[in-house]
């Protein structure tokens, strides 16, 4: 759940050092800062006039880190060139696509981003269009499991389209997918794969100055648990729109033994938020099929579920925490809190959405 961003300074890998003058850069986000080109060996990053690369925030990572990979893709044609990459990175499995290796294991640990099978109603957006040496910039995330062993992490990054018409009709469940380009040939659609690799160092104990960290909490630190998570669900409860009767229920992860676990949110603290909100449940009161509004299990009611977790301790008086809210029907929104000590209190200071859908 918790994402750490570091875009401070970044390493390029290309396969191909540009010799060119600079040219103008097209971006989804903001753009990623740049750092030395360097040519890799492995794998082919250029095709028919589209050359891809990856950049990478700087290290150390630890094992269950979440590191946003910048993607960049350059039209080095003479005329233009339309990529296919959907928006939300969730639905990208086998279009742009990260394959996670150990050592020399030909075979991947892990292929990222998990399917998700009910689609998504692309857009035109969802087809940018670069102009002769136009760059266009994205981010994508890399999760290195919670079980990763300290070392070197390989990372195959691919990036194929075979999507030359999109005449609509394929059915998701926000509805039947209209024709795009009025049906016919996407015009200046590239068409092919491309693969880069990069590496990413997994520490054990990575030291980060003013940065997250997952450690053993101090005594301290520990005994200010219930007050964090406590000022985040308040946080959560104001800022959520409710519906009349609905419920809220509460789960909180931890890192119990390197792993990350999930529960319910301990009853003292479920208590003192019922004073003020009678509809607070613990976690496991409800659930919902996959795809399926959630509800109450006992009444039937509808029901928000909150999610925060685990907490990355800055130091005594900030920390970083995920969380997120869903109603089901794959509407889901995670975020990344920051929360300080002030007079005795803590409050949130900062929220960035890490993924809405």
């Amino acid at each position: 759940m918790p994402l750490r961003r570091s875009l401070l300074t970044s390493v390029l890998f290309t396969a191909m050092a540009c010799n060119r003058s600079v040219p103008p850069i097209q971006t989804e986000t903001p753009p990623l800062t740049g750092g030395p080109v360097v040519s890799t060996k492995q794998g082919s990053a250029q095709h028919d006039g589209l050359r891809i690369a990856v950049e990478v925030p700087p290290g150390p990572h630890l094992a269950g880190d979440r590191i946003r990979i910048g993607l960049r893709f350059e039209n080095t044609n003479d005329s233009p060139r339309r990529i296919f990459l959907l928006h939300p990175e969730i639905f990208r499995l086998f279009q742009s696509t990260f394959y996670l290796h150990t050592g020399a294991n030909p075979t991947p640990i892990d292929v990222q981003p998990a399917p998700r099978p009910h689609g998504y109603m692309r857009t035109e957006r969802d087809f940018p269009l670069l102009l002769p040496g136009a760059i266009w910039q994205s981010t994508q995330t890399l999760t290195l499991p919670a079980s990763f062993q300290v070392g070197r992490a390989r990372v195959r990054w691919e990036y194929k389209n075979d999507v030359e018409r999109a005449a609509g009709g394929g059915q998701t469940l926000d509805g039947v997918m209209p024709p795009l380009f009025g049906g016919e040939q996407i015009p200046h659609i590239w068409l092919g794969t491309l693969t880069t690799e990069f590496e990413i160092q997994v520490e054990a104990a990575p030291v980060r100055t003013g940065a997250a960290r997952l450690v053993t909490p101090t005594p301290a630190q520990a005994a200010a648990t219930d007050q964090v998570l406590e000022a985040l669900f308040r946080y959560q409860i104001r800022e959520s729109t409710r519906e009349p009767g609905e419920v809220l229920c509460f789960r909180v992860r931890t890192i119990v033994n390197g792993q990350e676990q999930i529960g319910d949110a301990n009853e003292q603290l479920l208590e003192r938020l019922r004073r003020d909100h009678s509809s607070v449940r613990p976690g496991s009161a409800c659930g919902g099929a996959r795809g399926e509004r959630l509800r109450e299990t006992q009444t039937g009611a509808n029901a928000a579920v909150f999610d925060v977790g685990p907490i990355h301790w800055i130091n005594e008086t900030e920390v970083s925490v995920g969380g997120g809210a869903s109603i089901g029907g794959w509407h889901i929104q995670e975020n990344e809190y920051r929360l300080t000590r002030e007079g005795g209190e803590w409050r949130v200071t900062s929220v960035r959405v890490v993924r809405m859908t």
